[in-house]
């Protein structure tokens, strides 16, 4: 919904709480592809929530100063105006963890405090490969549907 105030906004929202996993598809070519990504639970998830690190879909980066990997890129939601870029991309290094493309020589990142808020959006960046593929990944609900 785009804001064309200064003020906030409240929108109520009538809809089902899943009770089931979510999915999504994501596909990938022989160039770099973009694929933008919700994860629509109605609470905010953490990256490591999102189980991208241990899926076939995620392709891991072989090294910090490489771009050989998937980036799951994330927004600023704080800022107004249109069509804002990403603030932050986050790849994965099996037996290093996450890294913020923002600090490449700055460690892994501690991925439950990484949120990603209810309904936001972001994409993923997936990497070139030999052949277009699809890939389906699944994220385990943050939450017990059936605990008030």
């Amino acid at each position: 919904m785009r804001n064309k105030t200064t003020s906030e906004v409240t929108k109520n929202v009538a809809g089902d709480v899943p009770l089931t996993q979510a999915s999504m598809k994501l596909r990938s070519n022989v160039i770099k592809q973009d694929s933008y990504v919700s994860f629509t639970f109605p609470i905010d998830i953490k990256l490591s929530e999102t189980g991208l690190e241990s899926s076939p879909a995620f392709q891991h980066t072989s090294g910090q100063l490489s771009s050989d990997g998937d980036v799951i890129w994330v927004y600023n939601l704080a800022l107004t105006g249109y069509n804002h870029s990403p603030s932050r991309g986050y790849f994965y290094i099996a037996g290093t963890g996450w890294i913020d493309n923002t600090d490449l020589f700055g460690g892994a990142v501690d991925a439950t405090q990484i949120n990603l808020k209810a309904g936001s959006a972001c994409f993923i960046r997936k990497a070139p490969e030999n052949s277009a593929e699809s890939y389906h990944h699944e994220t385990t609900l943050p939450y017990n549907p059936f605990v008030e």
